[in-house]
C-alpha cells in the first residue's frame, strides 16, 4: 500500500481537502510533519476563504497570509470614519463637545451589523456598500445628495438609509464596487446589477454579455466616479453609465411603466431593516466596446506572448489596464481614443532608472519588476508591487508614454497591497495588515484633534490654532505622511487589529479589522 507521502500533494489540495468540513481537515493537517507541512499551502487557504466566507481578495495584492486570515475572519470587525453628513457613517459620531466640524469622526469607530460576516466593502460620495460571507449586500448613507419625501421610499436616490440594511436580492453577489452616486455587482451567475437607486436594481443584460460564450464571462466589474467597466475573461473592456441618455430613458420609462400603485411597485419601503428591492432587466442597451490593446513589447519578466487584461481601475473619464504579461496601459474615454503603453510604471529598467530610486539611503526598485495591482479613483491612479522590494507608483488622467511617475519615498518597500482614494484623503493597506492614511485630516482617522499634541499627524498646526478653533472652524492641517491608524480610541489600552481590507472614497474609509487579541476583554474608556 502507498504511503501518503508518496502520493502527489495536488491530489490532496485539489481533489480530497476541499471536500472535508474544515475540522477535519485541521484534524488531518495534525497528523505528521508532511501534513503539516501541506497545511501552509497558502493557495489552499486563499481557496477556503473563497468557499466558506466568500472573500474574494480581489481588490487586493495579497499574496500569503490567508492561512492566518482564515483562522481569524469568522469574527470581522467593521469601523468607518471621516464624514458623516447623509447619513454615510450608518451611526452617529462619538459625541465631543466642542465645536470644530460635528458632522464628522476623527477616529475609527465601530459599526455592527449584526449576525453578519462582512467581506468587502465599497464607498461612493454620500455611502457605503458591504458585502457579507453569504453574498448578502448592506448599504447605509444614501445615493444622491438632498433629502427624499418619506413616501418615495428608496426608489428616490436621495433616500436616506440611517443604519447598514439589507437589499433583498434573488441572488446572492460575488463583487460589489461603488461610484460617485451608484453601484454595481456581479452575482455568482456572471450577471451585472446596477443600483441607480436601492429600491428598483436592474440586472444589466446587453448581448455583448451573452453568456453562452465562454470568452464572454466577466471577470470583473468595476465603477469610475460615473462610469462602469466590466473585463471578460478574453481580455475584453465594455464601458457606460448609468447616467447616460439611453439608460436613463430606459429606467425613466421602466418607472413610468409603474406609476399606478399595485402589489408590484408600490413605495419600497425597508421592513425589519431589509430593503424590499422590486428588481427588473434591462436589455435592448448595449455597452461600448473598447479598442483592442497595441502592440506590446515582451518584458523581460512577463511570459505572456499573447498579452490580454487581466484587471483594470476605473477613474472619472480614464480607464488604467494591466495585462498576465504586467503591462500598464491607460485610455481615455472619448470614442476615438485607444490604449497606451506606459514603460515608466512597468519596465524594469526605466523603473531603476527614476530619480527616487538612485538615491544614497533611498528606496530600492524590484530587480525584477512585476505590477500586481492596480487602483483608480478620480484624477489619480497607482501602480503597485509585492513583496518586500515592493513600490507604489502614482500617475493621473494626464500621464502619457513619456510621463515620469510621482514616487512617494513613504509608501515604498513596505508591502502596500491595496491602495484607497478619496476625495482628498487616500489610504494604503500593508501585507502585514496596518493600514496608513494621509490628506485631508478629516478622513485620516489619527484620533480627536483635540487630544493630539500640536503639530502631530491629526492634531492642529499649533496650540494656538486649537484653541482659536473653539470659536471659530480652524480645522487641523491635512497630512502629507502616511501615518498608521489606531482602533483602539475608545479603549482603556491599546490593542492590536489587523486590517484585511479597506475601502477610501468620497469623504471617508472604512476598514475590516480581525482582533489579534481575541479572548481578551476589552474595556472601554
Amino acid at each position: 500500500m502507498a504511503k501518503f507521502e508518496s502520493l502527489p500533494q495536488e491530489l490532496f489540495l485539489d481533489e480530497i481537502l476541499p471536500l472535508l468540513p474544515i475540522h477535519d481537515i485541521v484534524t488531518t493537517f495534525q497528523i505528521n510533519k508532511w501534513f503539516a507541512k501541506l497545511g501552509e499551502d497558502e493557495v489552499f487557504w486563499k481557496r477556503r476563504l473563497i468557499q466558506d466566507y466568500g472573500y474574494m481578495s480581489a481588490s487586493t495584492a495579497r499574496e500569503s497570509g490567508f492561512r492566518f486570515l482564515y483562522s481569524r475572519i469568522h469574527k470581522p470587525l467593521l469601523y468607518v470614519w471621516g464624514k458623516s453628513e447623509y447619513g454615510s457613517l450608518g451611526r452617529p459620531t462619538s459625541p465631543r463637545n466642542e465645536r470644530l466640524m460635528s458632522d464628522t469622526q476623527f477616529w475609527p469607530v465601530r459599526l455592527d451589523i449584526s449576525g453578519n460576516r462582512i467581506v468587502e466593502l465599497a464607498t461612493g460620495e454620500w455611502s457605503f456598500s458591504a458585502l457579507d460571507s453569504n453574498g448578502q449586500i448592506h448599504v447605509w448613507g444614501q445615493l444622491m445628495n438632498g433629502h427624499a419625501p418619506a413616501y418615495h421610499g428608496f426608489v428616490n436616490r436621495a433616500k436616506q438609509a440611517t443604519r447598514p440594511m439589507r437589499l433583498a436580492l434573488p441572488t446572492p453577489i460575488q463583487s460589489i464596487s461603488c461610484g460617485r452616486g451608484f453601484m454595481v455587482a456581479l452575482d455568482y451567475q456572471g450577471k451585472v446589477w446596477c443600483f441607480e437607486n436601492w429600491g428598483r436594481p436592474f440586472t444589466f443584460n446587453p448581448v455583448a454579455f451573452d453568456p453562452s460564450l465562454p470568452d464572454n464571462t466577466i471577470i470583473q466589474v468595476t465603477c469610475g466616479w460615473v462610469s462602469v467597466a466590466v473585463l471578460t475573461t478574453s481580455g475584453a473592456v465594455f464601458v457606460w453609465s448609468v447616467f447616460e441618455d439611453r439608460i436613463k430613458h430606459a429606467i425613466f420609462r421602466h418607472n413610468a411603466e409603474l406609476r399606478f400603485p399595485t402589489r408590484k411597485n408600490s413605495p419600497v419601503l425597508a421592513i425589519d431593516g431589509i430593503i424590499q428591492c422590486q428588481t427588473w432587466i434591462l436589455e435592448g442597451i448595449e455597452p461600448r466596446r473598447l479598442p483592442e490593446l497595441p502592440t506590446l513589447p515582451k518584458l523581460t519578466n512577463g511570459a505572456e506572448s499573447q498579452p490580454r487584461l487581466i484587471k483594470i481601475a476605473v477613474g472619472e473619464g480614464f480607464i488604467v489596464g494591466l495585462t498576465n504579461g504586467g503591462h500598464v496601459v491607460k485610455i481615455r474615454m472619448y470614442p476615438d481614443s485607444n490604449w497606451e503603453y506606459l514603460p515608466l510604471f512597468c519596465e524594469t529598467e526605466k523603473v531603476e532608472g527614476l530619480q527616487e530610486f538612485r538615491m544614497d539611503g533611498g528606496p530600492t526598485a524590484p530587480s525584477e519588476l512585476r505590477v500586481s495591482n492596480i487602483s483608480a479613483q478620480l484624477h489619480i491612479f497607482a501602480v503597485y508591487t509585492m513583496g518586500k522590494d515592493s513600490i507604489v507608483l502614482m500617475g493621473d488622467i494626464w500621464t502619457t508614454n513619456a510621463s515620469t511617475p510621482k514616487v512617494d519615498s513613504c509608501l515604498q518597500n513596505r508591502g502596500v497591497i491595496s491602495i484607497g482614494l478619496g476625495f482628498g484623503h487616500f489610504a494604503a493597506l500593508l501585507e502585514s495588515g496596518k493600514l496608513l492614511t494621509w490628506g485631508t485630516s478629516s478622513a485620516t482617522g489619527m484620533g480627536d484633534p483635540y487630544k493630539i499634541e500640536p503639530g502631530r499627524p491629526g492634531g492642529f498646526a499649533s496650540e494656538r490654532d486649537k484653541q482659536e478653533s473653539l470659536n471659530s472652524f480652524i480645522s487641523p492641517p491635512d497630512i502629507n505622511t502616511p501615518t498608521e491608524v489606531r482602533f483602539d480610541h475608545e479603549l482603556t489600552r491599546p490593542r492590536e487589529r489587523f486590517v484585511f481590507s479597506m475601502a477610501a472614497s468620497g469623504h471617508h474609509v472604512g476598514a475590516l479589522v480581525v482582533d489579534l487579541e481575541e479572548g481578551e476583554p476589552e474595556e472601554v474608556a
